[in-house]
């Protein structure tokens, strides 16, 4: 019985802390990146189909596609009224808070331990932006998919199928942001620290090739958006 009262109550704590943060920040409106995306979702206007084919092209030459996807798909429901936004990456921080947790959970088998580690990862100064700016949605959309992947990667399903949707979610991910390229170094991290698989063959040859899914403008430092340049002004979107 104490076994399990220890983890609904370090749940309970953080989701406490991430309500009253969040509650806290409600007033939110919308920051400078995100009246530029929204400039471009108007000027590109590109349909559901053109954006669904550079998410799943790995050679599209588009900006973070994925998140795009979802900043569009907001505009047209909600056009400026912020707080759809906002609740929408909210939720998904709240969400990395959880599969955080329960990571930390099944690594150190210590409910109190992961508790603590989510706690300081829900609600930190440096993370201020992901509460009142919603041009933080590509950061949000990569660390879930890329957690996501962490716990498939230790998870007990077949290797092929888990092969799979790790490449789907890391192609996600890098379609979100580019830091999301990180992952397959994190997975060999794990491997080293925790030998889930004992490093085999088929799990070399799947990090030797995991670089394919890359193209070298997701490479930070290589990275050059795909927006064009066009020096005509943009305040008429501009509500005010």
């Amino acid at each position: 019985m104490k076994a399990r009262i220890v983890p609904a109550w370090v749940l309970l704590v953080n989701a406490a802390v991430l309500s009253l943060t969040f509650y806290t920040w409600r007033f939110s409106y919308f920051g400078l990146d995100d009246f530029n995306n929204f400039y471009w979702i108007q000027r590109l206007d590109q349909s559901f189909w053109e954006m669904l084919w550079a998410i799943v092209n790995p050679f599209a030459d588009a900006f973070r596609p994925f998140g795009w996807l979802f900043y569009s798909i907001l505009w047209r429901l909600f056009d400026w009224n912020p707080l759809p936004y906002h609740i929408f990456a909210w939720t998904l921080h709240a969400c990395n808070v959880i599969l955080l947790f329960f990571l930390l959970s099944k690594t150190t088998s210590s409910a109190l331990g992961a508790g603590t580690g989510a706690l300081l990862f829900a609600f930190r100064a440096n993370f201020a932006d992901i509460y009142w700016s919603f041009g933080t949605i590509f950061e949000l959309l990569a660390l879930l998919l890329m957690l996501l992947a962490l716990w498939v990667y230790r998870s007990d399903i077949p290797f092929r199928w888990k092969i799979v949707t790790i490449a789907l979610l890391y192609l996600l991910a890098v379609k979100s942001k580019e830091m999301a390229i990180t992952l397959p170094a994190v997975l060999v991290l794990y491997e080293i620290c925790f030998r889930k698989h004992k490093m085999d063959s088929r799990l070399a040859m799947f990090f030797s090739y995991s670089p394919c899914l890359v193209r070298p403008s997701d490479i930070p430092g290589l990275s050059v958006s795909a927006l064009p340049l066009d020096p005509s002004p943009i305040t008429w979107i501009f509500p005010y």
